[in-house]
């Protein structure tokens, strides 16, 4: 192990326990996270959340939305359009660090950094209802989940069901520490991982615990799912990526050079399938499924940089992208690893956020492909880049 691989474990540790003393410590303003992204069900439409603010953002203009009534902009005060946004400080101070889910087909149900969850009119930014608590100590900073009729909230010690129609406590199935992660649900079963180093099985409809896995570290992703082996993939603060049954044994392993924040990722390639995972040491792997081989047409693994990648990797075309805690956007190659430096781009902020694909196939109006990346910088809060040239299209910033 060389020194520069120690000095890049310890500003990882310190980041990563920096970021647990103020995601998991005692509520109060937190100003500090990364932003999160919703994509609605009209596919072009997100969900900006980040820290006081939350805001409606089309995709193909790249502008804030305007809030319409019968069909024609709301006029402010101020004689101008009234832009889709929401001020945390007009809500008890409410800070937004998790991303919302669209529930019913006009409502957002949006997770409050102290433990609410608030209800809001998509077309309207409206608050509908009182705000309902779901975690009176601690901070709620994880993704909301759906999982057939119900919301699925991961809190500080315990995972959390909610009936979707009557927003009321279903179950919960306590964990011995915070649930980052949202499960993923196969047939009647969902399967999700913790901070406790374990990843666990419950039944969907009542939670009751069906086993629970030692991981030998903290995961904080989504695990994968392969139907076809049957098995999970998840990254860990261990620096492995695991292949797990779906009876809770560990069927292969992978040592990575630093921990897995984000969730692995299974694309068809062919007749193949091929799994893509990020670390916190700059790090993407290209793998088989099947052992968790590295694929030999890669080096042993791109490294882009040697700052920490969060993200889950995208994939498109004939390239992965990933951002980087160094402000920057790779672009690798898919079948031999390297680095497209004449696609590199600088942004104004770290890129901790995962990245949204959208194909010009799937949406009216929009002319290429389109890759939009999230920063924590203010003047850049979101940015539009043609994805196969990463030619800016447009800037979105926080306010």
């Amino acid at each position: 192990m060389t020194d520069r691989r120690i000095s890049y474990r310890r500003q990882s540790t310190g980041f990563l326990l920096l970021l647990s003393f103020l995601l998991v410590g005692c509520v109060g303003q937190m100003g500090t996270s990364w932003p999160s992204l919703t994509l609605l069900e009209d596919g072009r439409t997100i969900v900006f959340a980040h820290e006081q603010t939350l805001k409606l953002v089309d995709v193909v203009e790249g502008e804030t939305v305007t809030i319409l009534e019968d069909g024609d902009p709301v006029i402010n005060e101020d004689g101008e359009p009234q832009q889709w946004l929401i001020n945390g400080g007009d809500y008890d101070g409410a800070e937004f660090f998790g991303a919302p889910i669209q529930i019913e087909e006009q409502s957002l149900l949006v997770p409050v950094a102290d433990g609410r969850l608030m209800q809001i009119e998509i077309p309207s930014a409206r608050v509908v209802s009182e705000p309902i608590t779901v975690q009176a100590r601690g901070n709620l900073t994880t993704d909301l989940a759906q999982s057939g009729n119900q919301i699925l909230v991961g809190l500080q010690n315990e995972l959390l069901a909610i009936d979707s129609e009557n927003l009321e406590r279903d179950w919960s199935i306590e964990t011995d520490h915070a649930v980052w992660a949202e499960p993923i649900r196969v047939d009647n079963t969902l399967y999700f991982a913790s901070l406790d180093h374990f990843m666990y099985a419950v039944d969907a409809e009542t939670g009751q615990e069906q086993w629970r896995l030692d991981l030998e570290g903290a995961a904080t992703a989504t695990p994968a799912y392969d139907a076809n082996l049957e098995q999970f993939y998840i990254g860990t603060f261990n620096s492995e990526v695991l292949a797990i049954s779906r009876a809770g044994e560990i069927v292969n392993r992978f040592a990575t050079d630093g921990w897995v924040w984000g969730e692995p990722l299974l694309i068809d390639e062919g007749d193949e399938t091929k799994l893509y995972v990020a670390d916190l040491s700059g790090f993407v792997y290209k793998l088989n499924p099947q052992d968790l081989s590295p694929v030999e047409e890669w080096p042993v693994a791109a490294r882009p940089t040697d700052a920490a990648i969060r993200m889950t990797p995208t994939v498109f075309g004939e390239y992965v992208v990933v951002g980087s805690r160094d402000q920057r956007l790779y672009y690798i190659d898919r079948e031999d690893g390297n680095v497209n430096e004449n696609l590199t781009r600088t942004l104004d902020g770290e890129i901790l956020t995962d990245i949204l694909h959208f194909s010009a196939d799937d949406i009216d109006g929009l002319e290429e492909d389109l890759l939009v990346v999230s920063t924590m910088s203010d003047r850049e809060a979101l940015v539009g880049f043609t994805a196969n040239t990463g030619e800016r299209i447009w800037t979105i910033r926080q306010r």
